[in-house]
């Protein structure tokens, strides 16, 4: 990845890009009731996924010198947290994506585009996740169709999950065809109840349900992970969920309660779900007097692969990465949360509401990089700050400087950035890219284990050295 200037969004490109100095201008009322909302985009294995509640008119514009591709949504808005932000893709010749209320109306994603890529991208809309964008092919019939979920194993008792309704402030019902196994965990620091349904699959008829304004559940994501389904709720303050009674064989019932009522003593508590014992941190340190928090991030997760080559993907890499991270910190005396401790699909807002919720002494993102198949040569880690952040700088430049000492790898250089990630958060922030996945002898040395490690443990020591300063 490399540094890039941020451009201006806002402005006609019959005109030409305005000054920069624009930037600065507020952002602009809109009437949220009558608008359709974006609420993020991310990379899939086809294309780009954006998160709408409907399917607006498109413009798209092809802009040269750099090369990028303008994306303008009509009877569109963002959340304002979204304005201004930067989105890292990495793959199909797309570096990033910047996203901006261009009007009170029009909704703006630029998308940075790699020297010689092709700009010729199609969308289509899907009812049951947003809009795609796909780079547009010679022969439209072979574009290859959003991922399904992966083939279950030939098991009889596989499960195809249907749905779930609410009931009132009260339950959480999923419907099945048949009976199947439920595990689950609260995690308290984001007040979300995790539940791994497995075997199952999300069924073809499987469909959002519609959350009411007096239902104590903010949201709520569905992942396929091999044999398992995943089901994330996250709940609205002073509420809790948990196994509940009743219903048949072929429906599971999670009640809503609120923070302080006790459970059912005959409801045995649910069980942690944990990583793979090969990949699992240390038990979780509770905060305690006179020690210092680090989040650890490990990006991407899920649906969401992150660059993908070589036969590796992102998602993989970062997990035993920041582990390894993480057990240094612990035993160097620190408090360490994750952001993810296994294969789920997590947005970046979360991410930072987690470590302000902590109130994190310093936050580590960890990624690996990729470049179009044409610059498979190019390697390297480099490591990002927010822009005007001289903690995050400093702290960039130590953790820097470890990971090159103990890898070897080629030095690119400390960086600033608008990562969401990172430019959303109050702490000290980094983002660590790193390596190429598309480089081969990078690749090699990301999926090798004891590399894993090495840099982990370089991560660790770089933030020690920023946290034990006098």
């Amino acid at each position: 990845m490399k540094q890039l200037v941020w451009l201006c969004l806002v402005g006609c490109l019959s005109q030409g890009i305005v000054q920069a100095q624009s930037m600065q201008a507020q952002l602009p009322a809109v009437n949220l009731s009558s608008l359709l909302r974006l609420q993020g985009v991310r990379p899939t294995a086809n294309g780009l996924l954006l998160l709408i509640n409907g399917n607006p008119q498109v413009r798209m514009e092809r802009v040269v010198e750099p090369d990028r591709l303008v994306i303008d949504l009509s009877g569109t808005a963002i959340p304002k947290e979204l304005h201004k932000t930067i989105v890292p893709i990495n793959q199909f010749g797309v570096q990033q994506a910047r996203i901006a209320q261009f009007d009170k109306d029009v909704t703006r994603i630029v998308l940075d585009l790699l020297p010689g890529e092709a700009g010729e991208w199609m969308t289509r809309f899907d009812p049951r996740s947003g809009l795609i964008l796909q780079p547009a092919v010679a022969n439209p019939t072979a574009v290859t169709p959003s991922p399904a979920p992966a083939p279950l194993p030939d098991r009889s008792v596989v499960a195809n999950l249907q749905g779930f309704v609410v009931e009132g402030t009260s339950r959480v019902i999923i419907q099945t065809d048949q009976p199947t196994t439920v595990t689950g965990s609260q995690d308290s620091a984001t007040n979300t109840f995790n539940v791994v349904i497995s075997p199952a699959q999300l069924s073809a008829t499987w469909g959002k349900s519609v959350l009411e304004p007096h239902v104590p559940i903010e949201r709520v994501r569905v992942t396929q992970l091999n044999e398992a389904v995943v089901a994330s709720f996250k709940l609205s303050p002073g509420w809790q969920m948990r196994e509940g009674k009743g219903g048949n064989s072929n429906q599971i019932i999670l009640e809503l309660v609120p923070s302080d009522s006790p459970a059912p003593s005959n409801i045995p508590p649910l069980p942690k779900v944990v990583p793979p014992a090969s990949q699992a941190p240390l038990p979780e340190v509770l905060p305690t007097e006179g020690k210092k928090i680090v989040v650890v991030d490990p990006g991407h997760g899920g649906g969401d692969p992150g660059a993908v080559a070589n036969g590796l993907q992102e998602k993989d890499i970062v997990l035993p990465i920041s582990f390894a991270a993480g057990r240094e910190l612990q035993r160097l005396g620190y408090v360490v949360y994750y952001t993810r401790t296994q294969d789920v699909e997590i947005d970046l807002e979360p991410r930072v509401r987690l470590a302000e919720q902590v109130r994190a002494n310093a936050f580590v993102s960890i990624h690996v990089n990729s470049l179009a198949s044409q610059s498979s040569h190019v390697n390297g880690i480099e490591t990002f700050f927010a822009p005007g952040s001289r903690l995050g700088r400093e702290l960039a430049e130590l953790v820097q400087n470890q990971v090159i000492s103990a890898t070897g790898a080629r030095d690119r250089g400390v960086k600033s950035a608008r990562f969401y990630v990172i430019h959303r958060t109050t702490m000290p922030s980094i983002l660590v890219e790193t390596g190429f996945v598309t480089n081969p002898q990078e690749a090699a040395n990301l999926a090798n284990p004891a590399y894993q490690q090495k840099l982990g443990e370089a991560i660790a020591r770089g933030v020690h050295q920023f946290l034990s300063r006098p």
